[in-house]
């Protein structure tokens, strides 16, 4: 089933928030990395548009996480292609994929019920 995460990854819901949602959230300790379950098709910048090379953006996910924390520490990465900072959560992932501290599982068609449950902006992961 696809997942719809909030657009920050640092963000966590209300008590009442999470109630509104009910079983269809999920939480992790930590910021966690939400991947599609297959490899991706292509990474992109967010800033110009650029492809992104898988090597490059695995040693900078390597170097974002805090293996005793089991977490991500740092997303802000500067590509190789413009040199402008970015966010790994904002890469353009072929297929979609994020970070964030919880999930829910829900379709495409329940977005903007998601985020009116949630009161955050949410985009889907997978």
């Amino acid at each position: 089933m696809p997942r719809i995460i909030p657009t920050d990854p640092f963000w966590l819901p209300s008590p009442a928030a999470c109630d509104a949602v009910g079983s269809a959230l999920r939480r992790h300790p930590s910021i966690a990395f939400l991947d599609p379950g297959a490899p991706f098709n292509a990474i992109g910048c967010p800033a110009c548009g650029a492809a992104i090379a898988e090597h490059w953006w695995r040693e900078r996910m390597e170097a974002g996480y805090d293996a005793e924390r089991d977490a991500y520490e740092v997303l802000t990465v500067e590509p190789p292609c413009c040199g402008r900072f970015v966010s790994l959560n904002d890469l353009a992932y072929e297929p979609p994929a994020g970070f964030a501290r919880v999930e829910v599982a829900a379709g495409r068609g329940d977005l903007a019920r998601v985020a009116a449950a949630l009161g955050h902006a949410v985009r889907l992961v997978s």
